[in-house]
């Protein structure tokens, strides 16, 4: 049998779309349709990181991406949240080792992470990390940027995306 099509080469061959309702093979068709659109993954983006500098010292500090929060709303409980930061960094000034990066959501830590690093000052440099979450609640949660000199050392004025060029986070939900 074809529908739409002169020469099948199965049984049934369908050239366009089939709208189904009811029950197939004891499968209630509107169910099956609510559980794929449920478990498709869920994307947003923040841009502007680009709100003001901060100074780091040895301790975790939250820096000032934005004037208003980067807020992603988490629909389910069972699902994963990745996080993926990209993004021009500017450190005016180093001492110590190095700085690193990290990305939280509300100050919770990731479950699995790549971090970000410099080892010196610099006015141009890209800096690429990301984190995933699992056993998050569903709600809303704030992406936030971390960032520490660690063991002794300081870094001044820090900041994302220096001149606004487009550095930005995307947030993916998914199964």
């Amino acid at each position: 049998m074809s529908i739409g099509e002169k020469n099948p080469k199965e049984a049934l061959n369908v050239n366009g779309n089939i709208r189904v309702t009811g029950w197939v093979d004891s499968v209630d068709i509107s169910e099956l349709k609510k559980q794929v659109d449920k478990h498709r993954s869920r994307y947003n983006s923040f841009k502007n990181l680009n709100y003001d500098f901060v100074d780091v010292g040895n301790t975790w500090t939250k820096l000032n991406t934005g004037d208003t929060s980067n807020i992603f709303r988490k629909r389910f409980d069972e699902t994963y949240v990745e996080v993926f930061v990209n993004s021009r960094v500017m450190v005016e000034t180093l001492t110590g080792t190095g700085i690193l990066f990290q990305v939280r959501l509300s100050g919770q830590e990731p479950t699995w992470e790549t971090r970000g690093s410099m080892i010196k000052a610099s006015s141009d440099y890209y800096l690429s990390f990301m984190g995933v979450f699992e056993r998050l609640p569903a709600g809303s949660y704030d992406v936030e940027i971390w960032t520490q000199v660690p063991n002794s050392g300081n870094a001044t004025k820090v900041l994302f995306d220096p001149g606004g060029y487009n550095g930005g986070i995307v947030v993916k939900e998914s199964w």
